[in-house]
């Protein structure tokens, strides 16, 4: 399994080993420093290794390259998974 992180043009790259069927936030939480939020849908992920997100921005997970359609929680590792997150503008804010 591999994290990515970007901001402001700048890439970082983790891999981390994970067994079939464990959960990539969990996961996520034993190789990236990890700040979030409790909601209703899971984790709301807010600093990855100290970068946090600004006024108008969110940290956007993307999966195998593209945009999650659910949150990194309900993720369970079966396969080998590309996970990256991106600092983005939130709509809406200017």
């Amino acid at each position: 399994m591999a994290f990515s992180t970007s901001s402001s043009g700048n890439t970082v790259k983790t891999e981390a080993l994970a067994l079939k069927g464990e959960n990539a936030f969990e996961i996520m939480q034993k190789s990236l420093s990890v700040e979030f939020q409790n909601s209703t849908i899971g984790p709301f992920i807010t600093s990855i290794n100290g970068v946090k997100a600004g006024e108008g921005e969110y940290w956007a997970l993307y999966v195998n390259g593209e945009y999650a359609q659910k949150g990194i929680s309900l993720y369970t590792i079966d396969s080998d998974l590309n996970i990256e997150w991106k600092l983005e503008k939130a709509s809406g804010f200017s």
